[in-house]
């Protein structure tokens, strides 16, 4: 899977750290929450780590289980490398311990990308603790698709 890469269609791309993180399965099991929402606005949506496929698995595992519906609708990504981490610009921590990871692993970040592949939308955080509100968030989509709003943040870039 090529991350980022125009597909003609609204993307979502939830960047999470990993299977040992609790605070990243209570996030996504409210992202599963917002899918109607999120389909209705005609958002694919990927949520990816740098877990391996082993991790992510039972992550996944993990994340049915904290759902309602007890299943999960969105795509799960794995195996981002460290040099996609840097491309994306996003805040890489070392694990504290083996039972965290045994590679360095992404903060929470999130990105919506418009159907011409335009990053419409970037929230990066430092900390696992400080993420986006998935309903204003969905809010802010429609409003942009509604009114054609642009890119914003772009003054002096090219």
């Amino acid at each position: 899977m090529e991350l980022g890469a125009p597909t003609g269609r609204w993307n979502m791309i939830v960047i999470y750290r990993g299977k040992h993180c609790p605070v990243s399965r209570n996030y996504l099991a409210s992202l599963q929450q917002m899918i109607p929402n999120l389909d209705e606005l005609g958002v694919e949506v990927v949520a990816v780590s740098s877990d391996g496929r082993e991790r992510a698995e039972a992550f996944l595992e993990q994340l049915k289980a904290t759902t309602e519906s007890k299943q999960v609708t969105f795509k799960i990504a794995y195996g981002l490398p460290l040099s996609e981490m840097l491309k994306w610009g996003l805040y890489i921590s070392e694990p504290r311990s083996k039972r965290e990871a045994d590679h360095p692993f992404p903060e929470p970040a999130l990105f919506v990308l418009n159907p011409d592949g335009e990053l419409q939308i970037i929230d990066y955080s430092n900390s696992p603790f400080a993420r986006p509100d998935l309903r204003i968030l969905a809010e802010g989509i429609r409003f942009i698709q509604e009114t054609d709003y642009p890119v914003r943040g772009t003054y002096g870039r090219v």
